[in-house]
């Protein structure tokens, strides 16, 4: 079945800056006891201090563990939802920056196993930003002497969900 909504393109008006910088995060596994937060921390206040800096997430953003995952609940710092008011917290300062986001296999697999979309809820949570579970393009209007200029892009994680029975 075909839907709609996923057909969509995202349209973000940059129009007032002749260049801007798109910055895509993924995979931060926000609650893996190896995430690397300065890492990431950087790229997120790097966008928040660049007012023609925008950003898609595109999945793997939490790490979405459970007691019989792969990875393993145990190595995880923490429960999925207290990794969501984390990765919520972070993502708080940009906001207006980001022009869509998607799931990623460790959010799928979550969804699978219990029906909890982490990242719609997220996507509701921040501001209503544009979400496509499955993937979706998106277009960045700029401007430069009068002349508009649209750049597009198509953005998918991808995954293949393993572990859902606690095998691989």
């Amino acid at each position: 079945m075909t839907r709609d909504y996923e057909f969509r393109i995202v349209t973000r008006d940059l129009s007032q800056f002749s260049k801007a910088y798109l910055v895509p995060i993924a995979d931060l596994h926000e609650g893996a006891y190896n995430a690397d937060h300065e890492v990431s921390d950087g790229y997120i206040n790097w966008i928040k201090e660049h007012d023609n800096a925008v950003t898609v997430l595109n999945g793997d953003l939490m790490n979405c563990a459970w007691k019989d995952s792969t990875p393993e609940l145990f190595e995880d710092l923490c429960t999925p939802d207290d990794a969501y008011n984390r990765l919520r917290a972070r993502l708080e300062p940009i906001k207006d920056k980001i022009i869509m986001m998607t799931r990623g296999g460790h959010e799928e697999a979550i969804f699978r196993k219990v029906g909890h979309d982490y990242m719609a809820q997220l996507a509701y949570d921040l501001g209503n930003i544009p979400y496509r579970p499955n993937g979706g393009m998106f277009a960045i209007q700029l401007s430069k002497n009068n002349h508009r200029n649209i750049f597009t892009g198509w953005m998918v994680h991808g995954w293949a969900v393993l572990g859902l029975s606690g095998r691989r």
